[in-house]
């Protein structure tokens, strides 16, 4: 578990105020302080992880595009930032190596692939080329044939965690299961959407089968402040900078 709690997780990068997803954004947050950043990845036709959220680049472009239909190059040419404005104009989609190749020596990296378990072997090599520790990445899916193929495939020492949507939840039966598949594949962590389910019962229940609990993705201090109360390990957030000022932590 993290010693800093919770770890104050920017989402995309700083992606309030940087389109999500690209350099710029991610350089953002490491410039004010973050101390993870958490990013996604698809992988293109010619088989290079790519950082990118969406299957497809409509919301970038005015072109409906599949990702997975475009080469590495042909996703580079995508201005990723001009829809978050001018100033943004010219930002690219990222290879995942780019990405990685940001992180600080105090920062983590929280990737998220966004695809099946074909993609698990050109991001694992895309870290280790990258030559970050393992303590510096967390990967994670909510696709559990992804998640288990990253459990069995990462060193020790590297932290896989499930993502997991709970505003359907039906506990104790859906956490019961989840604990079942982590305990199975030895995951790290899991990764849980922060509704109301979430609360300081299933942190600490989550916490008493020694898994680390994070929650995505948080823009309100009064919801972060109830989470930190349930001792939460980790927020994800929009807005990294100022959720770590109103939590105290600057």
């Amino acid at each position: 578990m993290s010693a800093l709690r919770p770890l104050v997780v920017a989402h995309r990068g700083e992606s309030r105020d940087a389109p999500e997803n690209t350099l710029a954004a991610v350089r953002l947050a490491w410039q004010r302080g973050a101390h993870a950043v958490e990013i996604d990845t698809r992988t293109s036709s010619d088989g290079v992880p790519m950082v990118v959220h969406d299957p497809d680049t409509r919301r970038l472009e005015s072109v409906h595009r599949a990702v997975g239909e475009l080469t590495a190059r042909e996703l580079s040419a995508v201005d990723a930032g001009r829809w978050k404005g001018s100033t943004w104009a010219g930002e690219r989609v990222p290879h995942l190596a780019e990405v990685l190749a940001t992180v600080p020596s105090t920062g983590k990296l929280f990737v998220e692939l966004k695809e099946g378990p074909a993609s698990v072997p050109p991001v694992l090599a895309a870290w280790r080329a990258s030559g970050l520790a393992a303590s510096q990445v967390l990967f994670m899916c909510f696709q559990r044939p992804t998640v288990a193929a990253l459990a069995a495939a990462v060193p020790a020492g590297c932290e896989v965690a499930l993502l997991l949507e709970t505003r359907a939840w039906r506990p104790p039966a859906a956490l019961a299961d989840a604990l079942r598949f982590a305990r199975e594949h030895r995951l790290a962590a899991l990764n849980l959407q922060a509704s109301v389910a979430l609360d300081a019962d299933i942190v600490s229940r989550i916490h008493g089968a020694e898994l680390a609990v994070h929650c995505w993705t948080v823009n309100s201090l009064r919801v972060a402040r109830r989470l930190t109360a349930a001792r939460i390990d980790g927020i994800t957030t929009d807005r990294c900078a100022w959720m770590r000022t109103g939590l105290g932590q600057t």
